[in-house]
């Protein structure tokens, strides 16, 4: 069959399937370049620079801007490599910007702040201690995303797992591999995909108390998946910075001065989120009706796998500063952002909703438990 005709055919039955099992809930006329968006109730969060648009559903009625930019009580600083990141705790809305988190209502109510240092990415409440994403540095040009179990006052009590920062010593990773983690309840549960596809889960002493391990799919990293990588890093405001200001040579001298190493084999683990009653695991394998992704239960024991729509694509940096995706899920669905032609620049985006129906899409898992360790 001829490649082109084939290509349209899978294009088309793509189309067909997302035609058939999405739901389109509407646009959102107030967001020009989103960076994240969470769900929680009945909230939508659309993160956008030191803005957060609120809008409630499901028929995404708009219901303002939280927050401002700024240094006063209730506003927001960044600095260009930085984006807000997001999460309700205790059904408060949690803000995180580069020096400091603000604390509204589920609402947009200020109620606090809290100072933090730059290097943190995210600090979580976690029992009577805190959980703290950060960049840890080390001599020789090491860097690493680190998760750290600190008390109140931001003492550390104990690392509970690291991994490789996208630049470490002079390579440079385009395929990179973030440091995901979720709470629930009164557990933390940390993606170890760098080891493989393994789940740990600590308590809120620290105390690691489950690890569960599966055989996953290894799906190899092609010349044309390299060249896609490195030109979505390409894409990130300091290097598109570099190249305006200073011009093609200077992007091209920084650029010499790193190596690009990839992987033989994609991660096991792409992301991970909790959706109130499961574990969702975002993979890298790609069926005609969309990513695959896993789900486990709240003992980290697989269900099955479901086949869902690909979310817009995010911005490198973006993705690497913690859970900041197109997409998130809550109660079962499926949320997710898309322009109308795959464009960012000028297009409306459109939010969608799709049930994940392990029963109805699940054919048989590319992943398959072993016995817990």
């Amino acid at each position: 069959m001829n490649k082109k005709i084939f290509t349209s055919l899978v294009l088309s039955w793509a189309l067909l399937a997302l035609s058939l099992y999405s739901e389109r809930l509407g646009e959102l006329p107030t967001v020009l370049k989103p960076q994240m968006i969470r769900i929680y109730q009945e909230h939508l969060y659309v993160v956008e620079g030191h803005k957060i648009h609120h809008y409630t559903l499901p028929r995404l009625q708009y219901e303002g801007m939280i927050g401002k930019e700024g240094e006063g009580p209730g506003e927001l600083h960044l600095d260009p490599a930085r984006t807000l990141i997001l999460s309700v705790v205790n059904n408060e809305l949690r803000a995180e910007s580069r020096n400091k988190i603000v604390i509204f209502s589920l609402n947009g109510r200020f109620i606090r702040e809290e100072r933090k240092p730059p290097s943190v990415l995210q600090a979580v409440p976690f029992g009577k201690n805190l959980l703290i994403h950060h960049i840890l540095y080390e001599p020789e040009e090491r860097s690493f995303f680190a998760l750290d179990l600190t008390d109140k006052d931001g003492k550390k009590i104990k690392e509970l797992y690291r991994q490789k920062f996208f630049q470490f010593k002079q390579n440079l990773y385009p395929i990179a591999d973030g440091l995901n983690f979720c709470v629930v309840n009164d557990q933390v549960w940390v993606e170890c995909s760098p080891e493989g596809f393994i789940l740990e889960c600590f308590d809120s002493q620290g105390q690691r108390v489950k690890k569960t391990t599966h055989s996953a799919k290894q799906l190899p990293v092609s010349t044309q998946d390299r060249e896609k990588a490195f030109n979505h890093y390409l894409k990130i405001p300091f290097l598109q910075r570099l190249k305006n200001e200073q011009g093609e040579a200077a992007l091209k001298q920084f650029l010499n001065q790193q190596t690009a190493v990839y992987p033989d084999y994609f991660p096991t683990i792409r992301h991970l989120k909790w959706d109130g009653s499961h574990f969702v695991i975002r993979t890298y394998e790609k069926t005609a009706a969309g990513e695959v992704h896993l789900l486990l239960d709240k003992q980290g024991q697989l269900l099955g796998r479901c086949s869902l729509p690909e979310p817009q694509e995010i911005d490198f940096l973006v993705a690497m500063q913690g859970d900041k995706q197109h997409y998130d899920v809550y109660k079962g669905y499926y949320y997710y952002l898309r322009t109308v032609n795959d464009d960012e620049d000028g297009e409306s985006w459109i939010l969608h909703r799709e049930k994940m129906d392990i029963e109805k899409k699940c054919q048989g898992c590319g992943a398959q438990p072993h016995p817990q360790k």
